[in-house]
């Protein structure tokens, strides 16, 4: 089974099509990248600043998995990213608050299933 393969079967969520073109429509250049995701996860680091409520670094963090999210084809996580750093870029941390659990889930869903994928 190519890695394309493991990917549509563990994580269909993934646009493979759209991360492939981010990485200039180059598959092995994708694979890469998805190694760089997992290998960049910010999960303990991002826990640490919300719970902490260092929500410069949180905000950041937030941003960097909304960029690399995007890159790799998940779009849904990029979305969830997108309005949880929006909202505490506009002060609006119960926004986070609220919708953090669900977004660090779901982040934490998409390295373990592209773990498999690497594997």
């Amino acid at each position: 089974m190519t890695f394309i393969e493991k990917i549509e079967s563990i994580l269909p969520e993934i646009d493979i099509e759209t991360g492939i073109m981010y990485c200039g429509d180059d598959e092995e250049l994708f694979e890469e990248v998805v190694g760089e995701f997992v290998e960049g996860e910010m999960t303990a680091s991002i826990e640490k600043n919300f719970k902490n409520q260092n929500w410069k670094d949180y905000q950041i963090e937030v941003h960097a998995v909304k960029g690399t999210s995007l890159t790799i084809g998940a779009q849904k996580l990029h979305e969830e990213a997108a309005d949880i750093e929006q909202s505490v870029k506009n002060g609006d941390v119960d926004f986070a608050m609220k919708h953090h659990r669900v977004f660090m889930e779901h982040y934490e869903d998409v390295l373990e299933g592209l773990k498999k994928c690497i594997e």
